[in-house]
């Protein structure tokens, strides 16, 4: 059980210490505590649970709990308890270092995953799919207090074994960003409402104009840019999970402005010789299609190809001469997932130039989304910008149809996978979007930068540089 200094209630102990007179302990760190952190911080209730953007300083406020000069503090002298993140390096690189700022003294040990906490408190560290960590410390260390950081994105073995660490009196803070279908979607959903003296609930707040709140350790012109940078760079589903802090649907379509495209393309008639074209090509050869679609610099999106059944050495024979035809000698920019890897070279040996792009990979080293996330992220933004016009043919209708198709579902883990609805197909949609991100380097090769000829997984996509900066904003 936690040990209370005070026979005074926490609230009455969070009143005087947000009265001006007892301010001077918080204006020693540099997070301000604003409203709604403050009614948080201050709570009683045992289980407490955040829901809030990213990027507003969760981490932060969090830290707050831990500092022993608040009176509301959950660290007490002999008292064990854990910080749960999404991975080693944001607790190396984010909640440590804020730590050691907010509070003077504190001690990392690195071999222990301990956070030793001044006047006796300890603070065992883990990630979101150390389930064997948390199992060690079974019935040995007892956490008398978790803390879970961005806990949407956890393992969905993690809770079920923490439970056995939850007694009575343990407090719970669970911090998220609102990602349906996930534990704490239903924990928000049903458990807090069937028990509401041991939960609490908070909504980040948002301004008249549907933003959120300024958190605070940004001025309201930062906060301001960021949230109309990420308005402009992102598909408008995602802002609204992302910055709007909305649930959604647990599943739904990604590609909003695909009837604009296609009306857009009512005027293309056909793709013209000696115009810059860039190709994007997905294989296939019994269960799926191989498609191939071409895009020019301003986005005129013609669709070339749709077959199935038929050897790879036909699949480069037929795709031969069209890229001949209006390629301009630039590498097709091909799915190199599980089998694309070798039929990259069957077509090579045939003399096509190809540039192979593995979807679970990285596009570069550190980057914040895989491939088909930044491919799925960066062809929704042009749709919804109407940058992208579908030309009018029966392999045309064919990829609006797949686009309408194309959702994306949550797993147990937080994130989406973004695939084809139900026994369709996405074979267009992948050599669509392809095809887009390599349109968007024609400019570099025109002025004579030579693209890759070979099949790297993890080279930079230059369409995509927004929205990486965008991702490194909100996580």
């Amino acid at each position: 059980m936690l040990v209370r200094t005070s026979r005074k209630s926490v609230k009455s102990i969070a009143g005087e210490t947000w009265r001006e007179r007892n301010r001077m302990t918080l204006s020693r760190q540099a997070y301000v505590l604003n409203d709604f952190w403050h009614q948080i911080l201050t709570c009683d209730k045992p289980a407490i649970i955040i829901t809030a953007p990213r990027d507003v300083g969760k981490t932060a406020a969090a830290v707050q709990l831990l500092n022993p000069e608040n009176p509301f503090s959950w660290a007490k002298p002999d008292v064990i308890g854990a910080w749960c993140s999404i991975e080693y390096k944001h607790i190396k690189e984010s909640f440590v270092p804020e730590a050691k700022r907010r509070i003077p003294g504190l001690r990392h040990v690195k071999d222990d995953a301990a956070v030793y906490i001044p006047g006796g408190g300890t603070l065992w560290t883990f990630t979101c799919r150390d389930t064997e960590g948390v199992d060690r410390i079974r019935g040995i260390k007892e956490p008398e207090y978790w803390i879970f950081e961005e806990c949407c994105f956890y393992h969905p073995d993690f809770f079920p074994i923490c439970e056995y660490n939850f007694r009575p009196g343990v407090r719970r803070l669970y911090i998220t960003s609102k990602k349906a279908g996930t534990f704490i979607h239903e924990l928000v959903l049903k458990g807090a409402p069937a028990d509401p003296d041991y939960f609490a609930v908070f909504d980040y707040p948002m301004d008249e104009q549907g933003y959120p709140i300024k958190p605070a350790h940004l001025t309201q012109q930062q906060w301001m840019e960021k949230v109309l940078r990420a308005e402009r760079t992102t598909p408008r589903l995602v802002f609204e999970r992302e910055c709007l802090n909305r649930w959604g649907l647990p599943s739904g379509g990604v590609f909003l402005g695909t009837e604009m495209a296609f009306n857009l393309g009512a005027k293309l008639g056909v793709l013209s010789e000696g115009v810059p074209v860039a190709f994007g090509l997905d294989l296939g050869q019994t269960v799926d299609y191989t498609a191939l679609v071409a895009c020019t610099r301003d986005g005129a999106m013609f669709p070339m190809l749709h077959t199935q059944g038929i050897s790879w050495d036909m699949v480069a024979e037929k795709v031969k001469p069209i890229w001949e035809k209006y390629g301009g000698g630039l590498p097709i920019w091909v799915d190199a997932t599980g089998y694309g890897s070798p039929v990259i070279e069957i077509l090579c040996k045939h003399g096509i130039r190809c540039y192979g792009v593995t979807m679970g990979a990285l596009p570069y080293k550190d980057a914040p989304l895989n491939w088909k996330e930044q491919l799925v992220l960066d062809f929704g933004v042009a749709l919804e910008r109407n940058e992208v016009a579908i030309a009018h043919s029966e392999l045309g209708e064919k990829l609006v149809h797949e686009m309408y198709n194309f959702l994306y579902h949550p797993l147990p883990s937080g994130r989406y996978r973004y695939e084809a609805n139900n026994e369709c197909h996405d074979d267009m949609v992948t050599a669509a979007m392809l095809a887009w991100s390599a349109s968007r380097r024609l400019g570099y090769a025109k002025q004579g930068s030579p693209p890759p000829t070979s099949t790297p997984t993890k080279k930079r996509d230059s369409g995509g540089r927004g929205k990486q900066r965008l991702s490194k904003q909100i996580s």
